[in-house]
């Protein structure tokens, strides 16, 4: 437990990007289940302001909204409140994005960039801390999730585990931001 006790807290905002994401899958099983709602989108695309990879929970929330359709409803034309889903999301975060990259002058924040420097060195860093995480944790997403309520938590914890695969091969790509 002794990495995750201490990286949990070591980057400012891993705490509010770890609440965002858990919140949105929590409310996106919810509007999925429910039919309606759109809250979902504001909590991703907080996160995508938060950390570059809240974009990509955004996308598989997506891909869980459009193969859920496929599956029920055998359909691949969003409703309404989906396209308002997706509006939001959009609304929020385009604006903030075009802003970032006009007055940094790049579409990802520094870290990014010394993080993926290709120096042997990170690498190591981020092969270190996700082997530690998974060696600690077991599954490195799925304990944020415990914290939902109701009926959906099994539902969450679920979700949670199934896109863990994907962020923490994102995470090796920006070879070692989990630890940051």
């Amino acid at each position: 437990m002794g990495a995750y006790a201490c990286w949990c807290s070591g980057g400012l905002e891993t705490q509010l990007f770890t609440f965002l994401v858990t919140l949105g899958f929590d409310l996106v099983l919810a509007e999925v289940t429910m039919g309606k709602g759109c809250a979902s989108a504001a909590a991703f695309a907080f996160a995508a302001m938060t950390r570059p990879e809240g974009a990509m929970f955004f996308a598989l929330a997506s891909l869980f909204r459009l193969l859920t359709n496929l599956r029920r409803e055998r359909r691949l034309l969003p409703r309404k409140f989906e396209l308002v889903w997706l509006g939001l999301f959009l609304a929020l975060f385009v604006p903030y994005f075009a802003w970032r990259w006009h007055y940094y002058g790049w579409p990802f924040p520094n870290t990014f960039y010394v993080k993926s420097s290709g120096a042997s060195g990170t690498w190591k860093l981020g092969a270190y801390y996700c082997g530690d995480s998974a060696r600690t944790t077991g599954c490195t997403f799925c304990s944020c999730s415990l914290c939902s309520a109701g009926r959906r938590a099994t539902m969450t914890v679920a979700a949670m585990c199934a896109f863990s695969p994907p962020w923490c091969g994102c995470l090796r790509r920006l070879r070692g931001e989990s630890g940051r």
